[in-house]
Parts: structure tokens; sequence; C-alpha cells
């Protein structure tokens, strides 16, 4: 499969270790700018220390690639969904949690949805910002043969 340039988006499934489920995010491809200033935050100079900011940096960055989420992968108490309280949404029979989406025109649109899956995400856009700033490529041995197929 050939690498498609010119996307605007992509999208990537991140398991959660702690919950054992999983969520898609979409995310933008990060500028250069994005990248170089990510890098800045990330370490930085302190006298003669160098001070890790990773985490913060990480999920600094992170929220501002966040494009999306999948509609049902996070949920909130349905006390304090607006869609509930404005009647476009109801949890399912026994439930008190109802799903949150990105998507404006959905049911469930939340419109300060990136809040919601930091308060009980950051370690998922941490990870998302890790991939994506930190390790967006790897690398992998060719021997002969592959090189004189191509």
């Amino acid at each position: 499969m050939a690498i498609r340039l010119g996307e605007e988006t992509k999208q990537m499934e991140v398991v959660d270790n702690l919950s054992g489920d999983s969520a898609v995010f979409t995310h933008c491809i990060p500028k250069t700018s994005d990248i170089t200033a990510y890098q800045n935050m990330a370490y930085q100079r302190k006298g003669k220390k160098i001070v890790n900011q990773q985490a913060l940096a990480r999920e600094k960055y992170g929220l501002k690639i966040l494009k999306g989420i999948r509609t049902g992968d996070f949920v909130i108490p349905a006390s304090v969904h607006p869609g509930v309280a404005e009647g476009k949404c109801a949890p399912a029979d026994g439930d008190t949690y109802v799903p949150i989406s990105s998507d404006p025109a959905s049911e469930y649109y939340v419109e300060d949805w990136k809040k919601w899956v930091l308060k009980g995400g950051a370690h998922l856009i941490q990870y998302l910002a890790g991939q994506v700033f930190d390790l967006p490529a790897e690398g992998k041995e060719i021997d002969e043969e592959d090189l004189e197929k191509n």
C-alpha cells in the first residue's frame, strides 16, 4: 500500500490498557512548526539542567492535533450531558452514562468534548502525541533480494 500524501487527517485506534477498551482518534498531520515547538517544549534547558516536560508537551500538542473521536468511545454522566438536557438523547435503559461525540451533527455532540477526553483520557492523548510526534516512522532491514524485486 502506498503512503497517501496530501491527506489532511488520519485515524488511529488507541487501546487503553487501564480500561481494556479502545478509542479511535481522528488527528491531523502536524506541521513542521508544530513538531519543532513540541520538541522544544518536551526538553528544556534550565541553567545547567535538562528538564523533561514530555508529558506536558504530549498533552498540549496531542490536543492540538486531535480533531475528532469516534462516537461512543467515551461516555459521560447523563446528568451533565447537554444533549440529554436538550432532549436530543437519553441514556440506554438502566444506564446513567451517555456517549459523547465530536461531530456537531450527532445527537451526542458535546461542544467541549476535548475537555472530557482530557479529563479521563489524558494518557490516551499523550499516547497519540507520542506516536505522531516521537515515533512517526520505523525502519526495517531489507535484503538484496527485496532491492532487486523493486
